[in-house]
Formats: structure tokens, C-alpha cells, sequence
């Protein structure tokens, strides 16, 4: 008896293209995502199988939580799909997910995942902007103004609420759960493979920096 091997990715006959459709707009991805053979989100292109796991958590929270971890973590993937990020340090506090990548040639990116919203940064200047944002636990009221985002303090609902705002994301944080994220980045600081990896983020920008400015004089030979 000949046994054919089992074949990788989706056929798009074999579950309907509005179910491929719904499954996407699920997620918050192009469908496109789905269907492409190589695509670097190969891994969740099983979604017959991903979404019939899913269908079997009897919690509303644990559903919730689970399709928004895999919605950021497909955004992710998306947004920079010619990119390799490597997980350096993961934390959680509060419900929340918080992960340090690293990615070659020497870059970072900070993640803060909510579930069903995420903040994230890119960049020395952006992650250290955020990280900053979220040291502010001693403060009466916390207000930080950025040029990429916001982060002030209201008051709702008889409670205490801090209020994060970008180009693409409202995300509130109870204070309380503020506060205790504030303190787990800041352990996350004091690990020395960050350390190690944002001066080695410096240093390259120092290094662009310097070949940008070298090569911008009278050709080619510096200003």
C-alpha cells in the first residue's frame, strides 16, 4: 500500500476561501498570509487546525487571550517579513507579555502584549522612549508625551486607569498593573544580555551614522 506523504500549508479548496477569508479578518492579517507557500508566518498557515484548537477553550478569557497573542505575533511578522527576530528575554506581569527581540544587524524591539492589544517599539531611541514611559511608578500622576506616543493618567470609571495612545493603539493599563509592569522592566534593564544588546545597537548606529556622513560629501569622500 503506497502512502502519500503529508503536504505543508493550506490547500485553499479543501477548507473555502470565506473561511480562509474569516479566519483572516480573525486575526487581523491578509489572507494572503494563509495561502502563500512561502511565507514567513508558515508555521500558522494550519489555521483549520489553529482556530478548531481554539474553538475547544471553554473560557471566554483563555479564547480571547489566545487569538490576540497570535494576531501580535502575526502583525509582527508582517510588518517586517525580510526580518529575523530572536527572543533575548520574555517576562510576564499582570496578563501581560513582555519581550526584548534582538535582530542582526544589531537592533532591538520591545513588546508589551496585552492580549488583545499590543505596544511595541523598534530602535534604541524607541525602545529606550519606552522603557522610560514605564518608569514613572513614583510619580503622583503618570503623564509622559512622546513624539510617537502618549501616556497620561485618568481617572475612570472610580478607579485609576493609565491611558497609552499612538498612531495605531489606544491600550489602557490599571494603575496598579502599571506599576507592577514598571517593575518588571525594570529588572528586564538590569539583565546584562540587554545591557549587552543595546550598546551593541548603539555602537552600529554610531557606525551608520558615520558611513552616512562619509559618504554624503563631494564623491564620496566625505563632507
Amino acid at each position: 500500500m503506497s502512502h502519500s506523504s503529508p503536504q505543508r500549508g493550506v490547500d485553499p479548496g479543501s477548507i473555502g476561501t470565506r473561511n480562509l477569508d474569516a479566519i483572516a479578518a480573525l486575526l487581523g492579517i491578509p489572507v494572503t498570509v494563509l495561502l502563500e507557500p512561502n511565507s514567513h508566518a508558515a508555521r500558522e498557515r494550519d489555521a483549520e487546525l489553529l482556530m478548531r484548537l481554539w474553538s475547544r477553550l471553554g473560557s471566554p478569557e483563555a479564547r480571547a487571550r489566545a487569538i490576540g497573542a497570535v494576531r501580535a505575533e502575526l502583525a509582527r511578522e508582517v510588518s517586517s517579513p525580510d526580518r529575523v527576530w530572536t527572543p533575548l528575554k520574555r517576562l510576564y506581569a499582570d496578563g501581560a507579555v513582555i519581550r526584548f527581540d534582538v535582530c542582526e544587524p544589531a537592533d532591538l524591539r520591545l513588546s508589551l502584549d496585552f492580549g488583545d492589544s499590543t505596544i511595541s517599539a523598534t530602535g534604541v531611541e524607541d525602545v529606550g522612549e519606552l522603557i522610560q514611559a514605564f518608569q514613572l511608578s513614583d510619580e503622583e500622576r503618570v503623564s509622559c508625551d512622546r513624539q510617537r506616543f502618549t501616556l497620561i493618567e485618568v481617572d475612570e470609571d472610580g478607579g485609576r486607569t493609565v491611558l497609552y495612545r499612538d498612531a495605531g493603539a489606544e491600550v489602557r493599563i490599571p494603575r496598579r498593573a502599571y506599576d507592577r509592569i514598571g517593575t518588571i522592566v525594570a529588572d528586564l534593564v538590569g539583565d546584562p544580555r540587554v545591557r549587552s544588546a543595546f550598546a551593541e545597537a548603539s555602537w552600529q548606529q554610531v557606525a551608520d551614522a558615520r558611513a552616512a556622513a562619509w559618504f554624503s560629501g563631494p564623491e564620496g569622500s566625505g563632507a
